[in-house]
Parts: C-alpha cells; sequence; structure tokens
C-alpha cells in the first residue's frame, strides 16, 4: 500500500465539530503560556491539514469572516463534499485543496494557524516529516500549530483491543465497515467471556461500549489505519523541534495548570518546577492520558507586556455563579466571590476587555486580579475568548440567519443536535433539536409566523393537525422568544 492510499482513501470520516480548533482560544492559551499569537482580529490565515469534510473548517469560517480558511485532503469524496457545503453556506473566505499534505507547500501562503485533528496519528513517518516540513516552512513567526494525536500512557493498556480487531477482522471480507463491526462484535464476545486481558484491565469493557456507539467510519479510521501509532509526549515535543517549534500549552486550558488538575499529593510537581514537557510527562502518568490536544508556537516572548484588549464574553444562557473550580478528575480549587462576582457583572453588563473592567470596577481590583479571575472563568467553562463583542442591538422585526447557519439547520432539523456558526464567539454553538427549529422558524419566518410553520413543519413529519398541537407549539415557541436577546446577541438571529 503506497503512502497516499494508506490512510483509508475509500471510505469518509465522520462529521464532527472539535472546538479545540477554536483560533481564538488556541491563541489565548499560548499567550498565557508565553508565545507571541497571531492578532485574530485583523485578517488571519488558517490551514487544516486533513480537514475530512471540512465541518469544523466550515464553521470557523461562517464564525469568522475576517479570516482566510484552507481545507487539505486527499481524499476526493471529503473534499466534493466540502465544496458543495461551501456553496450551499455561500462562504467565499474558504478553499479545500484535494492533495496530499506532501504536495501542498507551493499550494498555500504563510498560515498565522497550522491545526489537525488526529492525522498525526494515523499516518505514515514519511507524511508525519511532511507536516514537520509545511509547519516549519508556512506558520508564520506568531503563529501556532495545534495536532491532536493519540498519547501513551492510556493507550498502552487499549492497545491490545485495537490489535484483536485487526487481527480477527484480517481478510474477513472486503468491506472495511463489515469489518469493523466483526471486529467490534469479537471484542464483545471476548469481553462476555471475561478472558484474562478482560480481568487484567476492567476498564477496557467501557472502553467497548463506548466504540460500540460509534460510527463505523470513526471506528475504521481511529483503529484499522495501517500507520497508527500512539506518541509519548517528549516524542512529540522532540519531533517538532524539526519543525522549529516549541511547546506552547495543551487543550482543555485546565491541564496547563498542575494546582487543578493534579491531586494535591503531587504538587510538587507542578509546571513551575520542573522543565515543561517533563510535567507534561509526569502529568499524563498520573492522569493516564489517551489524547492530547497540544499547541506549538515560534515566538517566545521576551517581554511580560500588558495583557492585550482581547474580549471575553459570556456565551450561554445560564446564570453564572462560580464560587469554585471544580472539573473532572481534578482537584476543587476555591475562588475569591468578590473579585469573580465583580468582573462577572462587568461581562453581563458588555465590558469585554482587562481595561474595560478595570475602568469600571474604578481601580478596586487591579488588573493582575482581573486578568486572574477571566482566566479561572475561562477555565471553568463559564465564558470564552471572544471574535468580537457584544454590541448588537437588533429589531425583532428584521431577524434573520446567514446563509451558513440556515444551511445547517435545514440540513439537521431531524438530528438530536446540530453546530451553528457564531460571528461574536467566533466559534461553533451546540444546540437540541427543538432550539435548532425554533431558531430556523424564526430566521426564516419572522416572529409572527414563526408557530404557524411549525406547525406546518410537524405536520409533514407525521404529527397530527389538532388545536393541541398549534397551543402547544405556540406556548414553546413563546418560552423561546424570551432566550431571543441571546441570539441577537451571539450573532445568530
Amino acid at each position: 500500500m503506497s503512502i497516499n492510499t494508506s490512510y483509508l482513501q475509500e471510505i469518509t470520516y465522520t462529521n464532527s465539530f472539535f472546538s479545540e480548533l477554536n483560533p481564538h482560544l488556541l491563541a489565548y492559551t499560548a499567550y498565557i503560556m508565553g508565545y507571541e499569537i497571531p492578532d485574530v482580529h485583523k485578517p488571519f490565515t488558517y490551514c487544516e491539514l486533513g480537514c475530512g469534510s471540512g465541518f469544523s473548517l466550515l464553521t470557523y469560517a461562517a464564525a469568522n469572516p475576517h479570516g482566510f480558511f484552507i481545507g487539505v485532503d486527499f481524499n476526493t469524496q471529503h473534499i466534493k463534499e466540502a465544496k458543495e457545503a461551501a456553496k450551499k453556506s455561500n462562504l467565499t473566505n474558504i478553499l479545500f485543496i484535494e492533495k496530499s499534505i506532501a504536495d501542498i507547500l507551493d499550494d498555500i501562503p504563510d498560515c498565522d494557524f497550522i491545526v489537525m485533528h488526529g492525522v498525526y496519528s494515523w499516518v505514515h513517518s514519511d507524511i508525519k516529516k511532511a507536516i514537520r516540513t509545511f509547519i516549519d516552512k508556512k506558520l508564520k513567526s506568531t503563529g501556532l500549530s495545534l495536532i491532536s494525536y493519540n498519547t501513551f500512557p492510556g493507550w498502552h493498556i487499549y492497545a491490545p483491543l485495537r490489535m484483536m480487531m485487526q487481527e480477527y477482522a484480517l481478510g474477513l471480507t472486503e468491506n472495511r465497515l463489515e469489518d469493523a463491526k466483526e471486529g467490534l462484535s469479537f471484542l464483545d464476545f471476548l469481553k462476555s467471556h471475561n478472558t484474562e486481558y478482560f480481568q487484567a484491565v476492567p476498564s477496557a469493557s467501557a472502553l467497548i461500549e463506548e466504540l460500540s456507539n460509534q460510527d463505523l467510519r470513526y471506528i475504521v479510521h481511529e483503529y484499522f489505519a495501517e500507520h497508527w501509532q500512539p506518541l509519548w509526549v517528549r516524542e512529540m515535543h522532540q519531533e517538532m523541534k524539526d519543525a522549529h517549534v516549541s511547546f506552547a500549552g495543551t487543550l482543555p486550558l485546565f491541564l496547563n495548570f498542575g494546582e487543578i488538575c493534579l491531586p494535591e499529593a503531587f504538587q510538587q510537581m507542578n509546571e513551575h518546577t520542573v522543565e515543561r514537557t517533563s510535567f507534561e510527562a509526569y502529568k499524563d502518568l498520573i492522569r493516564n492520558t489517551m489524547f492530547r490536544h497540544d499547541i506549538f508556537g515560534k515566538t517566545y516572548r521576551e517581554h511580560n507586556e500588558e495583557f492585550p484588549e482581547l474580549p471575553f464574553g459570556i456565551v450561554s444562557q445560564s446564570k453564572i455563579e462560580i464560587h469554585s473550580i471544580s472539573l473532572p478528575g481534578c482537584r476543587v480549587i476555591s475562588l475569591d466571590d468578590d473579585i469573580h462576582n465583580q468582573v462577572i457583572y462587568a461581562l453581563e453588563l458588555g465590558f469585554h476587555t482587562v481595561n474595560q473592567i478595570y475602568t469600571f470596577v474604578e481601580g478596586h481590583i487591579n488588573k493582575d486580579s482581573i486578568h486572574d479571575a477571566l482566566l479561572n472563568l475561562v477555565i471553568g467553562e463559564q465564558i470564552k475568548p471572544l471574535s468580537t463583542p457584544f454590541y448588537r442591538i437588533k429589531s425583532y422585526e428584521s431577524l434573520e440567519l446567514s446563509q451558513h447557519n440556515k444551511a445547517v439547520l435545514e440540513q439537521s432539523l431531524l438530528k438530536k443536535e446540530c453546530v451553528i456558526a457564531s460571528p461574536v464567539s467566533g466559534s461553533g454553538m451546540i444546540i437540541n433539536q427543538d432550539t435548532a427549529l425554533f431558531i430556523l422558524a424564526t430566521g426564516m419566518h419572522g416572529i409572527h409566523n414563526a408557530a404557524e410553520w411549525i406547525c406546518e413543519w410537524m405536520e409533514l413529519q407525521g404529527y397530527e393537525n389538532s388545536l393541541h398541537l398549534e397551543l402547544q407549539v405556540k406556548a414553546q415557541y413563546s418560552t423561546f422568544m424570551e432566550t431571543i436577546p441571546f441570539w441577537i446577541k451571539m450573532g445568530i438571529l
């Protein structure tokens, strides 16, 4: 099998949205870790290697119209679907290229961001080298690269599951999806008989149950790729030296701070007292890490200048009441209620940057404390860095949808959830089926006709036309109306 065909070209990957690819989150994380960053509020160039059908890339392009987005994939069907979706969304700030990563140096301009999800774990060593060369040649001096990859030690105990699937399915059929299905069935058979592997690794049973709920295309790409290989974090960081970049942080954001993500007994191994890659290696051992999202940068800041005017905001409808940071597998960190509540109040009133908040509180809180409070709120996933501040005021009579969100919603009404693009957050927002229906109805037919259209749509889906249905829809839509200011604020309507 040649390098170009080893990455399972005949089977498309699943359409998934990866929030870790958010350029604003990458920039913020790298900045607090001491790196120079692109100015994400001016035009920037963003490239995704192994973009699949472009689901994440299309969302980010729609959410950041000032950016230029490039997707690269050598799977013909992936690029065909991506181009069709871009056309339906009327996006002009995105380009898809059907080529091997090894052949793209002359096709792509210098980039502020170069990202990839999972690809590095699945490809031949020659393609890994081509990725590093591409980053070296095409990443700007203030640019950032995100590489997510399978890692040890977490995969050491589960790697035999992959081997068992492959061994059992080897030559079983001529259909890789069928092979994946049969391989999963074999794992389930082994689990049901409590073989010695499952006695030694009881947690493997839960992983098999999780895999059984995954799309078979995901199983094929993740577990049947010929060159699949997890890496220790030190191996990865060493390899990236070839690209003349260094480790600039990891995601989720809380994983950069030992006082949060490590048990108290391991506090002597925090990120301030040991070499950074050593800290990451210790942390992976302690947390048994299976997958990493690592950010790499080219230029470390020589001077710790004042925090830049990055805007932050509350991007959920839930009221924030944060007294501590409590995340899975982490210590609970108590917070200063007075400082954090003042910062939250300022954000609720529309003050978005450190300087704006400092002016609002009239100097009662110093800028370092505001910076720390914002960091805690981002870590606690209560707020996010924004693409643009919340300044939109709009009449309910002029609500409309972007062409991208309209296309996404129309295609997703029968799905449990979908992802729409917010030009305020610069990222995607995951919404459920009911919300998708209400937003589409409002954006397409206005607040006065939305409920009637929803009833007509439900009839087409087999619901009985009745007064009860009409009253129920009107009541639910009346409740939805209370959330319209939020959707206007996020740039959705």
